[in-house]
Formats: C-alpha cells, structure tokens, sequence
C-alpha cells in the first residue's frame, strides 16, 4: 500500500449506485477504483471488468493499491433474470463470487451489496438473520450469492437494500408524463415498496465500510407504501389532479409489480444514518426529476 488514505475498489462502476458512491467517497477522502465496461473510460482509476470473464481482469496491481472493496455490479433487473436465468447467474452468481473470492484472498475488506427480494414480502421486516424465501430469481440469485461468500469462511459485510429511488425510475416517471398530460395512471394497492433515496443508501455504505463490524446488514425506510400510496403522493405534490390515480390490484390493466419486503432490524448505531421515511425518498426523487426537466 502506498497511500495513507483510505482506498477502494468499487465493482460497477458504470451503475447508478456505483456512481453515486464514487462521487460520496471521493468527497469523504478515499481514494476510489471504479471498474467500467466501457474501453474508452479505461486509466488507472477506471480498471476494466466483465463479470462474464473476471478472470481476465481487475489486476494484482489494482487489487495491491485497496485496501476495501464493494461488489455493486451485476445485472438489477427483475424482469431480465426472468427471461433469462441461467445468462443471468452467470454474472450475477459465478462472476461476482469468483472475483469476491480472489478479493478476499488478497486480505481486502470485501462488502456485497445484497437486496430485500432475498425474501419473499410475505413476512413482516424480517431481520438479517432471518431465513431468506426469495421468490423471484433475482433474489435467488443474490442469495445463493450470499450462501457462497459466507461459505468461503472470510469476514465479510452483506448489506441487503430496499428500493434504491432515483430520478429516472421509470414507473415514476411515466406517471408523471401521463398526469401531466391529463390522462390516468393506474398504480397497484396490493403490493409495497420500501423506497430509500441514493443519498441514504450512500451514507449507509459509507458507515458500514468504515466500520470494524461483520455481518448482514438491512438497509431500509421506516415503513413501506403501496404503489397507489406512492402515485397519489407524488400527485398531490405536483399538484397534479389526484382523480386520475386510479387503484387497481397487482395484475389488473397487465400491470404487474414484485411486492417488495420490507427490511427489520435496521441498525441504530451512530455509524449509519438516521432511518428516514418512505417519503423522504419520493422527494428526493421529485427534486432530482424536477430539476432535470426545468
């Protein structure tokens, strides 16, 4: 190690969430490797990084120069690994645990950032070791994840995140659009979600990476909301007319939406930020969307 500051590799770095953390942790000090998919982004800061072949990237020289590393990358799509299973694991099961294990065996602190489709949303905020029952692939996917990374017998830290809400979710912004133009919007009230704003999401990791802790960690608002909650929140925010939001249940209108679990056990600990609403995450959401279409 030649630098006194602290230093890590962040894996995804093409991502939103990858991105995002790059910008926090720079400006906290840390010295940040961010891998990329795109050759023309590639220097020394930029190491390149297919999750379908790791084996063929992210260096003895990268790896010697950190002395943390967060798995973000792989492929977030519900709808995608649905299609797709088997093209999907393999990025997201044998590519991300082949470089996890070679990280650790490098003595790097290694943190994998989990979700709460590792459980069903059946159960009520269940905790960190509660036994995940996922019901979609893609929380099976980040679960036999978990199981292979915990199987390796390294320290490590999981942190399991709710709906991460940025400015281009496009369920919110195709309701928009459509209040906007005056038409209706139909929005799920049988199904929840536990949205938590980017900024959040952020200072958590960045609380958690700092820390001696190990372990599972749950990342999550205080409550959760169902989508017609939400619709109607941001109506009435815009000022929008609130009769055009119209309830339906969860596959009505060819709507259909994965009903999100709500995380227990969120830590306290002064290392990680105050636990904030659902709606601070919708507002986060509006001023980002609004300023982007000023």
């Amino acid at each position: 190690m030649t630098e006194t500051r602290p230093s890590v590799l962040i894996v995804g770095g093409d991502g939103f969430i990858g991105k995002s953390l790059t910008r926090k942790l720079q400006t906290a000090g840390w010295s940040v490797y961010a891998t990329t998919r795109r050759p023309e982004l590639v220097c020394p800061t930029r190491p390149f990084l297919d999750l379908l072949r790791p084996e063929l990237n992210v260096g003895a020289n990268t790896l010697g120069n950190v002395s943390h590393a967060i798995i973000c990358g792989g492929i977030t799509s519900i709808a995608t690994c649905e299609k797709d299973p088997i093209g999907t694991r393999k990025v997201n099961v044998h590519g991300v645990t082949y470089l996890a294990q070679r990280i650790m065996e490098s003595g790097i602190d290694l943190m994998f950032l989990s979700t709460s489709a590792v459980f069903s949303g059946s159960s009520e905020s269940p905790l960190p070791l509660d036994k995940p029952n996922p019901n979609c692939e893609y929380g099976r996917q980040k679960f036999a994840t978990e199981q292979i990374l915990t199987a390796f017998g390294e320290p490590l830290k999981i942190v399991r995140l709710t709906k991460v809400v940025n400015h281009q979710n496009s369920i919110f912004r195709t309701w928009i659009s459509d209040l906007r133009y005056r038409s209706e919007i139909f929005a799920v009230n049988d199904a929840y979600v536990a949205p938590i704003s980017i900024e959040y999401c952020t200072s958590f990791i960045e609380g958690i990476l700092f820390s001696n802790q190990r372990g599972i960690f749950h990342a999550a608002p205080s409550s959760a909301m169902t989508y017609y909650e939400i619709a109607t929140y941001i109506t009435l925010k815009l000022g929008l007319n609130v009769n055009l939001v119209k309830a339906i249940r969860n596959g009505q209108e060819g709507t259909y939406v994965t009903n999100g679990a709500q995380l227990g056990g969120v830590t306290n600990d002064v290392i990680v930020p105050k636990q904030p609403s659902p709606t601070e995450a919708i507002d986060n959401f509006l001023h980002l969307y609004c300023k982007a279409h000023v």
